[in-house]
């Protein structure tokens, strides 16, 4: 927990724009490595960074969204609140907005304002966000209607958070709820499949709040993310036990699941898909970059710190035909630039003969 919320603060300054040129330009120093034909124009990747994770998610609704009916809201500092919000703004395509836990931070209002929303939800109990933040939004105006999604634990919270308007649906997600990787993976998933909430268990047990919010949806069939070392055949068992269908979506690693979902997004997505890039290493960047996946209706691709490795070159040069512009979401300390070219250079599908190129 500690870590989750050393990584939470990570700081960031100034938008700024990685042309995917940057791969021209490491192919001009290598020798012409990323030579092709020449013939489409190379998509772009806009770097969106900031001054904390609280500014960067501001950054980060500035890059996708011209205005927003909703928005999440979360205390920047409570990482249940943030998990859980990431998955809520995922599944309704709305911007993740980040608070101080005493009072409402007046750059997040002006954003708020800026997107013209109508309805803020905020996810944590008073403990975490304050009445004060409930009442800076209603009472001056910022939107016209305040809700709160709360619960005893991470598990509970999520179930409050997935039955929030009451709507029923016949299959939902379902992942571990102490594997952030994970748990961005889940909800990116239920985004591509059409808008499923995110549900979260322990390992071996699954969780009284979570049953009851399967039964309350009238869910059929879970798909769930991760192997079985991180959502145990003890909890599909017990899910098939209540008649409920199951399917896995899972690799050896949160890096391997999460990119078995980004090929599950680039192949429910349009013609041009957007990537949306983070640095799994840094948890406010991968919880502020699924939701505007979501919204892009691209594909999230959670990246080493060095930028790429075979899985993940694979996934991009294998679907090069698709990518439109997309974003990279986090400062030089998460993906350095050398990073950012590495994954420039998979976008555009160039066999580069055996040259390597340094990180």
């Amino acid at each position: 927990m500690a870590r989750e919320t050393e990584l939470l603060s990570r700081a960031t300054v100034v938008r700024s724009t990685i042309v995917v040129a940057l791969a021209l330009l490491f192919a001009l120093a290598f020798g012409g490595a990323f030579g092709g034909d020449g013939g489409e124009e190379a998509a772009e990747l806009e770097r969106v960074e900031a001054d904390g994770a609280t500014a960067t998610a501001i950054a980060v609704a500035e890059a996708g969204w011209d205005a927003a009916e909703h928005v999440v809201l979360a205390a920047a500092d409570d990482v249940d609140g943030v998990i859980v919000g990431s998955a809520l703004a995922t599944r309704l395509g709305v911007p993740l907005l980040l608070t101080d836990s005493e009072a409402l931070r007046r750059s997040t209002a002006e954003e708020i304002e800026r997107l013209g929303a109508d309805r803020a939800v905020i996810v944590g109990g008073e403990e975490a966000v304050e009445p004060t933040v409930a009442w800076q939004l209603a009472e001056l105006g910022y939107v016209e209607q305040v809700e709160r999604v709360e619960g005893a634990d991470r598990a509970a919270t999520a179930a409050a958070a997935a039955t929030l308007d009451g709507l029923a649906t016949d299959e939902a997600v379902l992942t571990v709820d102490n594997r952030f990787l994970e748990s961005t993976a889940a909800a990116a998933l239920g985004s591509a499949l059409g808008g499923l909430p995110a549900l979260l268990t322990s390992t071996d047990d699954l969780p009284e709040a979570t049953a009851e919010a399967l039964g309350e949806l009238g869910v059929e069939r879970v798909h769930v993310v991760g192997g079985p070392g991180v959502v145990g055949d003890a909890v599909t068992d017990e899910l098939e036990a209540a008649g409920l269908e199951t399917d896995r979506v899972g690799g050896p690693s949160g890096y391997a699941t999460a990119l078995e979902v980004a090929e599950v997004m680039v192949e429910r997505g349009g013609e041009a898909v957007p990537p949306v890039v983070a640095s799994g290493e840094a948890l406010s960047d991968v919880l502020l970059a699924a939701p505007l996946a979501s919204a892009q209706q691209g594909a999230l691709v959670l990246s080493p710190p060095q930028g790429t490795d075979p899985a993940i070159d694979a996934l991009l040069r294998s679907h090069a035909h698709r990518w439109a512009d997309g974003f990279l979401v986090g400062d030089e300390e998460a993906l350095p630039a050398s990073a950012a070219a590495l994954l420039a250079q998979a976008l555009t599908d160039v066999d580069d003969g055996g040259s390597e190129v340094a990180p």
